[in-house]
């Protein structure tokens, strides 16, 4: 039984983390868009289309990955 709640542990630290790196990822993504479109707010540039890309990407990779470890969990 200790394994399992040393499990659930690390896997609420390892949430936490996701949700952190998922807003640093976002509000980086934010300020390149802003420092890439200036003075131009449009179009946005193709390197910030990129960034929002990889970071949504990144983003829906995290939620998998984390419902597949809370499946493991049960």
């Amino acid at each position: 039984m200790k394994n399992h709640t040393d499990s659930h542990i690390a896997l609420e630290t390892l949430e936490a983390e996701a949700r952190r790196f998922t807003s640093l990822l976002f509000a980086y993504c934010e300020e390149e868009q802003r420092r890439l479109c200036r003075p131009y707010p449009l179009p946005v540039a193709p390197e910030g289309t990129a960034l929002a890309a990889a970071a949504l990407s990144a983003h829906e990779g995290i939620k998998t990955f984390l419902a597949v470890a809370r499946i493991l969990e049960e």
